[in-house]
C-alpha cells in the first residue's frame, strides 16, 4: 500500500480523551511523513483506524491537524497525499495593540528577515494587553513557531499557557528572565543605552541631567533608571534625575510625558534642576515639547532634548527637530531567524542575549547649558 506504516502501538490511551489519543496519532505520522516523498498517498481513515486500533474520531482529529501544518493535502474522492508545502513552516509574531513604532518597526524588520529564508511564512497577530477572554487559536492556522513581545509575556500569562501547549519553538523577546524550560527568550543587552547620549550631553557641557520614563515598564526600559544613573556615575557626572510618568499599558504614552512634565513644571518651586532632559521615546519627545512651550521653556535655549529610541525616526519633521539616540546595530530580526533555525534543527530552549550599540542623530533639539538658571512660567492662553 502506498505509504503503508508498520505495525506500531499508541500509547497507552485507552481511558485517555479522543483529543489526546488524535494528538498521539498525529506524532505517530508526522515521524513517517518524515520519511516520504512529496506526492506519496497515505493510508486512508478506515486503514489507519484498524492499524492503530482506534476510532474514526481521533483519526480524523490526526489528519485535520496535519493539513493545518501543510503536511498532506485531501484531494476529494482521491484519497490523502504528502503535501508539496509540507517544508513550509509558518512562523507567527504576536504583539499587543499598543501603538508603537518601536514595535511596528520589530514587525516589519522581522516579516522581511522571515520571508527571506526559502519556505518560511510570516503573520502577525495583535492581542489586547489587558485580556478580554481566554487566549485561542481555534480558529488560527497552526504555526511552526511563535515569536512574542516583551509586553505580552509580562501581561498575557494566558496566551503563553496557550503556545506551551502548541509543543512549538516560542521565543519570547525583550525578556530578561526566562519563563520556564519550555520557552526561548531574548534579552537585548541595553547597558550602554544611554552612554552615548550622556557623552554627547557632556560634551555640550551639560552636567544636570533627567531622565523622562514615559513608556509602560513592561517595554525595554526595565532597568533603565539603574543603567542611566550608573552611566552617569562612570562618566563622572553627577547622579541625575528621574522623572516616572507611571505610564500603563493602553495609555498614550506621548499625553503622559507631556502631563508628567507639565505637572512637575507646575509644582516647581524656582529654576529648573537640570539642563538636559532624555526622554523614553519619539512619542514621549513630542509631549516634552508641547509641556515646555506651555511653560516658557525655549528649546534648545533653556533645555536640550534627547530622545531614546528603537531605530531612526522622522522626528526631524518636528519643530524644533528632535535629538535621537538609536540602535546602530539592530540585527534583531537576525538573531531571530538564527535561533528558530537551530530550534528547528533539534536544539534545545536557551536563554539568548543580544548587545546593542547606540549611535545618534543630532538635531535642533540639542545645544549648550543656558547661560543662566532657568525658571518655568506657565504662558497665558492666546487670545483670539
Amino acid at each position: 500500500m502506498p505509504g503503508s506504516t508498520s505495525k506500531k502501538s499508541l500509547p497507552n490511551l485507552e481511558k485517555a480523551p479522543n483529543q489526546r489519543i488524535g494528538d498521539a496519532l498525529a506524532d505517530l505520522l508526522r515521524d513517517r511523513i518524515a520519511t516520504m516523498s512529496v506526492g506519496d498517498q497515505m493510508p486512508s481513515v478506515r486503514q489507519l483506524m484498524r492499524r492503530y486500533n482506534v476510532s474514526m474520531l481521533p483519526v480524523t482529529q490526526a489528519l485535520k491537524q496535519l493539513e493545518s501544518e501543510n503536511l498532506i493535502l485531501a484531494i476529494k474522492g482521491k484519497g490523502t497525499f504528502i503535501s508539496p508545502q509540507r517544508h513550509d513552516k509558518l512562523i507567527m509574531l504576536h504583539r499587543s495593540f499598543y501603538n508603537s513604532s518601536s514595535e511596528s518597526k520589530r514587525e516589519r524588520n522581522v516579516r522581511e528577515a522571515i520571508k527571506r529564508v526559502e519556505g518560511w511564512n510570516f503573520v502577525a497577530r495583535y492581542h489586547e494587553s489587558i485580556p478580554q477572554s481566554p487566549a485561542s487559536f481555534e480558529e488560527e492556522p497552526i504555526a511552526s513557531a511563535h515569536i512574542v513581545a516583551c509586553d505580552l509575556s509580562h501581561l498575557r500569562p494566558d496566551l503563553l499557557r496557550e503556545l506551551a501547549e502548541q509543543k512549538v519553538p516560542v521565543l519570547l523577546i525583550d525578556n530578561v528572565s526566562p519563563h520556564g524550560a519550555n520557552f526561548d527568550t531574548l534579552a537585548i543587552d541595553e547597558s550602554q543605552v544611554f552612554m552615548r547620549s550622556l557623552e554627547y550631553l557632556r560634551d555640550l557641557g551639560h552636567r544636570k541631567t533627567a531622565w523622562l520614563l514615559n513608556e509602560p515598564h513592561f517595554h525595554n526600559n526595565e532597568g533603565h533608571d539603574e543603567r542611566f544613573l550608573k552611566s552617569l556615575d562612570q562618566l563622572g557626572l553627577p547622579p541625575g534625575l528621574i522623572l516616572d510618568c507611571d505610564t500603563v499599558p493602553g495609555t498614550s504614552s506621548r499625553e503622559m510625558a507631556y502631563r508628567h512634565l507639565r505637572g512637575y513644571f507646575a509644582a516647581l518651586d524656582g529654576a529648573l534642576p537640570f539642563t538636559a532632559l532624555i526622554v523614553g521615546s519619539p512619542s514621549g519627545g513630542i509631549g516634552a515639547l508641547r509641556a515646555c512651550h506651555d511653560f516658557g521653556v525655549r528649546v534648545p535655549e533653556d533645555l536640550t532634548l534627547v530622545v531614546i529610541t528603537g531605530t531612526v525616526l522622522e522626528n526631524r519633521l518636528c519643530v524644533p527637530a528632535l535629538t535621537e539616540a538609536f540602535r546602530s546595530n539592530y540585527l534583531e530580526s537576525e538573531y531571530i531567524v538564527r535561533i528558530l533555525k537551530a530550534r528547528f534543527a533539534g536544539a534545545e530552549p536557551a536563554d539568548h542575549r543580544m548587545d546593542v550599540r547606540m549611535d545618534l542623530a543630532e538635531r535642533e533639539s540639542s545645544g549648550p547649558p543656558p547661560p543662566s538658571p532657568v525658571v518655568p512660567r506657565e504662558l497665558k492662553p492666546s487670545v483670539l
